[in-house]
């Protein structure tokens, strides 16, 4: 069932100035609106961005919270705004709360749960949900997206294969930078099977989480990859035999 985050929830991975500014907006008009729209990379925001975004995350948490408690198998969350480009005090990528890293957090922190995979096969990588782990050992973040030597959005450094984790994260989080447009299922398949798996059945999480972004699918005018329904579907029953079927899938991009 949906509900609203709480500022506790939200807390667990923004600041509070954050958070706070984001609440504002709900009484800005239009000008105002575009004014702060403008003030940051790549997002729009509107008068109900923030129940939206609180909404978004505490569906998010929700479908973990059943799945962990065996009410479900697994399950996805179809949640607007998206939110792994969503720092810890900066809106980004039409992202303002992260849906993943704060339902990672809630697990870690509230439940038996002790290791989680998160696999973001979004075509952009998804920066927040890597620094907001980046040092955690019980987090393995995988995350496979188009880079083109760090000309593709969010143009960042450590989007490259040998940012790895930092401290007694190290190791814990692998990028599978894609240099090249046009990458089809038995490319995607590939990187699935010769790094995914291996790692992920070292690391032998309790709960896969899913960044499930579409727009690496076919047809995706941003992604230009072509990437098949059935694809993702193969990747997700992978993923299923890993964690005894604990796989939750959360709508990010595309």
């Amino acid at each position: 069932s949906s509900r609203q985050a709480t500022k506790e929830e939200l807390l667990s991975k923004h600041t509070v100035e954050h958070i706070d500014l984001l609440e504002s907006t709900e009484h800005y008009n239009d000008e105002k609106l575009e004014k702060f729209s403008s003030r940051y990379d790549s997002i729009y925001v509107h008068n109900l961005t923030y129940r939206q975004s609180l909404l978004a995350a505490g569906s998010s948490i929700e479908l973990v919270k059943a799945v962990v408690d065996g009410r479900i198998q697994n399950g996805m969350a179809f949640v607007r705004p998206p939110g792994h480009h969503a720092m810890e005090s900066e809106y980004s990528g039409y992202c303002f709360i992260n849906n993943v890293a704060i339902a990672t957090q809630y697990l870690l922190d509230k439940t038996a749960i002790q290791k989680i995979l998160i696999v973001d096969w979004d075509i952009h990588h998804g920066q927040a949900t890597q620094q907001m782990f980046y040092e955690d050992p019980r987090v393995l973040y995988f995350s496979i997206h188009r880079y083109e030597h760090g000309q593709f959005w969010p143009n960042l450094r450590e989007s490259d294969f040998d940012h790895v984790g930092n401290g007694s994260g190290t190791g814990f989080n692998v990028n599978v930078p894609l240099n090249d447009t046009g990458m089809k299922n038995e490319d995607y398949m590939a990187i699935i099977h010769y790094l995914l798996i291996p790692l992920a059945t070292e690391f032998s999480p309790d709960l896969i989480i899913v960044s499930s972004g579409y727009d690496s699918a076919i047809g995706d005018p941003k992604g230009e990859m072509l990437v098949t329904p059935a694809c993702y579907a193969h990747i997700t029953q992978k993923l299923m035999s890993l964690s005894c079927g604990r796989v939750v899938a959360i709508l990010e991009g595309g």
